[in-house]
């Protein structure tokens, strides 16, 4: 329920966006486009996965959909107006992940989806809120300075450069958190 209601709110604040920013504007039905590839991967059951103790299979889904969109890509993409053709790809992978995961859960796991009454459905909101809440920061944290980079900058090399460098801080602290992790036990015993 809150992943279709948030799917609704972003496709009408992605109006609100291009009609506020022209650089948006520029690139609006692409974007448009790149929905399809956002409502597969947020309808992806990962949820019900982890409620079952079986997230190795989404990680399989995950890891193959991503090996079949860098094997698709080279042979349908060939110049830069190749572009909706790239978003094609990825909302087809996603769509057929989709549908494997469903069938997985359906067939092999006898899981059944019901629709929630709206009672129901403000009680997961108010039980998940302060979770949301934490997830939008994390979203906003990770990927607003390149958002905001692109309106500023429009240097697209500038941005992949930033963008690259952003990802690699982002796992060199994940190791350094790791490793400080495993350390603290010793080092607490020690001291």
């Amino acid at each position: 329920s809150s992943q279709i209601i948030t799917i609704i709110l972003c496709f009408f604040l992605y109006f609100g966006l291009v009609d506020c920013f022209p650089a948006i504007a520029e690139v609006k039905m692409e974007l448009l486009y790149f929905f399809g590839v956002s409502i597969f991967s947020a309808l992806f059951p990962i949820y019900v996965f982890h409620g079952i103790n079986q997230i190795w299979i989404v990680s399989l889904l995950s890891l193959l959909s991503k090996v079949a969109i860098c094997v698709l890509i080279p042979f349908f993409v060939k110049t830069p107006d190749d572009k909706l053709t790239f978003i094609f790809i990825h909302a087809a992978v996603d769509c057929v992940r989709l549908i494997i995961a469903y069938l997985i859960l359906f067939v092999n796991f006898k899981v059944r989806i019901t629709v929630p009454n709206i009672l129901e459905v403000f009680e997961q909101f108010r039980n998940g809120f302060s979770f949301f809440v934490y997830k939008c920061y994390l979203l906003f944290v990770s990927k607003f300075s390149i958002v905001f980079l692109g309106f500023v900058i429009h240097d697209a090399v500038m941005i992949g450069i930033f963008s690259l460098c952003n990802q690699i801080f982002g796992v060199l602290k994940e190791i350094y958190n790791v490793a400080i992790q495993a350390l603290y036990p010793i080092v607490s015993t020690k001291f």
